[in-house]
């Protein structure tokens, strides 16, 4: 998992909060992806003129933490549009279930009406 490695050393893994996870709470989603992004710019621009191939693998991680904050955040949506559409059914249904309700009672109203103008009739 991204959040259990740590490229060159263990300096954050040691701690009981990593400190993305803390920056992710307290900067919001969009705030955060930009860090991620930022990060993924630095180790690019700099890998060949200081840790070459280590860079490269801080890149990654970087990339990888973005990747997985996409990918929750196109979770999220999926779930959220999943929502909608059962509570848009449902709304429908209410309101077929509401339109027959008036419907039957129309018709109970004009069977009422019907028996009382009978009953009228016959005395």
């Amino acid at each position: 998992m991204i959040d259990d490695r740590q490229v060159g050393g263990d300096h954050y893994t040691s701690k009981a909060v990593q400190p993305w996870e803390a920056m992710q709470a307290w900067m919001g989603r969009e705030a955060f992806a930009g860090y991620l992004r930022g990060n993924c710019i630095k180790y690019l621009a700099r890998y060949r003129d200081k840790d070459g191939l280590r860079d490269l693998q801080k890149c990654q991680h970087y990339l990888d933490k973005l990747i997985q904050l996409e990918s929750d955040t196109s979770k999220m949506a999926d779930n959220i549009l999943d929502f909608q559409a059962g509570r848009d059914a449902a709304i429908d249904c209410l309101t077929r279930d509401l339109r027959r309700s008036k419907d039957w009672l129309e018709g109970y109203d004009q069977a009422n009406m019907a028996r009382k103008v009978a009953d009228a009739s016959t005395t």
